[in-house]
């Protein structure tokens, strides 16, 4: 569910947010084929399971990939998920799978969640304030380090992005350049990139990961002010 609107609400208790975590966790597990292990190149383009809100009850239901470009039959949480406006997830030690997932609260809180090699679950606050965001995205590393960095569009169609942590904590933001409000959608594509669709239903890709910054034509491009992340390590 990566790109939904926030809006105002109350947050969720850690027991919502564990039985979220948990219950993909032991699906993608359960569906997946065999035992997850670390793949033997990294996965560039991570396989996350598709998320849907059911309207009336509010609760979770999750369609793990088959990786043939389909899904499992849906896996019932049974856990609402009605104060979250989003969770996204993301794959930093690139073995093609879910290890961490930042919860967006549509009160603007936004914690962050993962499971260690013991699979012991973890989760803290990581910030305030998000709900001034129109959308919140991750399209994988921008800045240099291994960690999948966090993206915001704010209402005036300007976009910031966050670099992250080893433990989903974030830099201050960096602003990235305005006119982004002209797209109907945004979306991570893997590898560090973004597509964009406009209203006449075009599609362009945005690469901007260590300082490398690749766009598309001129009719494809949101702004002539942008300013690419800076490379770091942690």
């Amino acid at each position: 569910m990566a790109g939904t609107a926030l809006a105002s609400g109350d947050p969720a208790g850690a027991d919502q947010m564990r039985a979220a975590a948990g219950g993909e966790q032991q699906a993608q597990a359960a569906q997946s084929a065999g035992p997850r292990a670390r793949a033997a190149t990294p996965v560039e383009t991570p396989s996350f399971a598709m998320k849907g809100v059911h309207k009336q009850t509010t609760e979770l239901y999750l369609y793990v990939t088959d990786r043939k470009g389909g899904f499992q039959p849906a896996d019932h949480l049974a856990v609402s998920f009605d104060a979250f406006a989003d969770s996204i997830n993301v794959d930093n030690d690139k073995d093609g799978w879910s290890d961490g997932t930042w919860y967006l609260h549509k009160n603007g809180k936004l914690d962050y969640s993962w499971f260690d090699s013991s699979f012991e679950y973890h989760s803290k606050q990581v910030g305030k304030g998000w709900n001034i965001y129109t959308t919140v995205l991750s399209p994988g590393n921008l800045g240099g380090a291994k960690e999948a960095d966090l993206i915001g569009l704010d209402k005036a169609g300007v976009l910031w992005g966050y670099l992250a942590h080893p433990d989903g904590t974030l830099t201050s933001r960096t602003r990235i350049g305005a006119g982004w409000g002209q797209y109907t959608q945004l979306a991570g594509q893997g590898s560090s990139q973004l597509a964009w669709a406009g209203c006449a239903g075009r599609a362009a890709v945005h690469l901007d990961a260590g300082g490398a910054d690749q766009q598309g034509t001129a009719d494809q491009r949101a702004g002539a002010d942008h300013q690419p992340l800076q490379r770091r390590d942690h």
